[in-house]
């Protein structure tokens, strides 16, 4: 009655091995492509993020210096109206 259980023990354990390294070979599979798009995708992502930055610059010296410029032009225009 032990060797049966024994035998059965040790085939579970052959059978939880068998699927712990098709689960490990699998995602060594998955990571390697992941990690390949990755590489693919960070230089769009990067660039995008540069992108993004120069617009607020731009937004911000637009704000700084030319919004109150044209504020003053069309204030001095529409004194001079008057």
């Amino acid at each position: 009655m032990e060797e049966a259980s024994e035998q059965k023990a040790t085939s579970n354990l052959a059978v939880i091995v068998e699927r712990l390294t098709n689960i490990q070979n699998e995602n060594s599979k998955e990571h390697a492509t992941i990690i390949e798009q990755v590489k693919k995708t960070n230089g769009t992502v990067a660039d995008l993020v540069r992108w993004k930055e120069r617009a607020y610059g731009i937004l911000i010296m637009m704000n700084l210096f030319l919004i109150p410029i044209i504020v003053a032009a069309c204030i001095k225009f529409v004194l001079n109206l008057f």
